[in-house]
């Protein structure tokens, strides 16, 4: 096995780092406070376009994570559909349509073209968490451990990306990163007392 494998080994264990705490925690809690329902909704979708993009390059480096981070995020939505009675259509249908649309993208256009389509909403995946996060009264249901491992997974991608040559890759993680990053630190700083004014408040809720 090259230094290339095993890197790529690497980080296919770090993506089951992102989702698994994520429902390791609502399954223990049952507490959804903070977290982004389309941020899931949309990690559906990239999940399945994460795997396609695995099957076409025949790694199996990307396709095993993916499997499992794909159950997983099946399995927080269903979470989150119950504990906030929301319906199946809004969860699944959005994200299965982006999922495939990616995969359209990756098989007739170019690698280089799902880099930017699997960029372009996993960013907006983050984003809209960070939003959450600013926003929120209690971001407690908000696990650290997942945004820890989407940065260490972003981060490995990146360099096997440039190690192997796959501009897809490469071109959605550089910018990944710096995202995940962010929510992070937004993250932390909530767990460790930090309230921006941008927190709804109960009262202002009421």
């Amino acid at each position: 096995m090259s230094g290339v494998d095993v890197l790529g080994w690497c980080a296919a264990l770090s993506v089951i780092g992102i989702s698994i705490p994520q429902l390791v925690l609502l399954l223990r809690t049952r507490d959804t406070s903070g977290i982004a329902v389309t941020t899931w909704v949309i990690n559906l979708g990239t999940y399945i376009g994460w795997l396609s993009h695995g099957i076409v390059l025949n790694q199996w480096p990307m396709i095993a994570p993916n499997i499992l981070g794909l159950g997983a995020t099946l399995a927080i939505l269903y979470a989150l559909m119950r504990q906030r009675k929301l319906s199946f259509m809004r969860l699944y249908a959005p994200g299965l349509a982006l999922g495939a649309l990616m995969v359209v993208l990756d098989l007739f256009i170019a690698s280089s073209a799902f880099g930017i389509a699997a960029m372009i909403p996993g960013c907006i995946s983050m984003g809209r968490q960070g939003v959450e996060l600013l926003r929120s009264p209690d971001v407690s249901g908000v696990s650290t451990a997942s945004w820890f491992w989407q940065v260490t997974t972003q981060a490995l991608w990146f360099v096997w990306a440039v190690l192997v040559h796959d501009p897809g890759t490469t071109i959605s993680t550089i910018v990944s990163v710096i995202v995940a990053a962010v929510v992070l630190a937004i993250r932390v700083f909530r767990g460790r007392g930090w309230h921006p004014r941008t927190v709804v408040t109960e009262d202002a809720l009421g």
